[in-house]
Parts: C-alpha cells; structure tokens; sequence
C-alpha cells in the first residue's frame, strides 16, 4: 500500500492528500468521487489512486491561486496609486487657494522708473 502526506487544508480545514508532479506539490481531495465517462456517456467510478484535485472543492480555493495573489497585489498598488492621486489633488487644491487669496508676485519688469539696478 502507497503511503501520502496529509494534512488539513488551511483554508477549508478539509483532509487532503499531497502529492508532487515534475515541477510542484498539489493538494488532491481524498473524498471526492471521481469518474470516468466514455464518448458514450456512460461513467464509471475511476480506480482507487484517482483523485481530484482539492482546488476544484474546496471553497476558499481563490485564497491559494496565483491569480487571486496577483490580483490582490494589483488592487493594492491601485489603491496605493488612487491614495497617492488623492493626496496630488488636495496639494493642487490647497495651492490654488493660496494664489487666489494672495497678490500675484511682482514682475521683474514692474520695477520703478530710472531703476537701472
């Protein structure tokens, strides 16, 4: 009889089994009923040693994907990008209001007459 790593899921606290492909480990589902259908149409229960993968049942499956990390960290730099936006608009605003409520600088060509300095 083959031996498997096991443990409970951290997301859904389900058992799984681990096993390794060529380039990674994966979380199979020891209780999920796999079959196999024929062009037919017709299922059979798959052997024993067949297994689904755990991402496929397992609710909080989105929480372990690649995808749901890259779009977690894409939406916190777009957070990041609005916030910074945001701070950009209120210095632009907070600026306008001083130029509005002071005098326009004097121009270098407003000096007084017979001024050659």
């Amino acid at each position: 009889m083959t031996s498997f790593q096991t443990s409970d899921c951290r997301g859904c606290g389900k058992p799984i089994v681990w096993a390794t492909t060529a380039t990674s480990k994966i979380p199979l589902d020891p209780r999920a009923a796999v079959y196999v259908v024929d062009r037919a149409g017709m299922a059979t229960r798959a052997p024993d040693g067949t297994f689904v993968t755990h991402f496929a049942t397992c609710r909080d499956a989105n929480k372990f994907t690649k995808s749901a990390e890259t779009k977690a960290s894409a939406q916190d730099e777009i957070d990041a990008l609005r916030e910074d936006l945001r701070k950009e608009r209120d210095e632009v605003a907070k600026l306008r209001e001083q130029v509005r409520r002071s005098k326009a600088p004097p121009s270098l060509f407003d000096r007084p007459a017979g001024d050659a300095s």
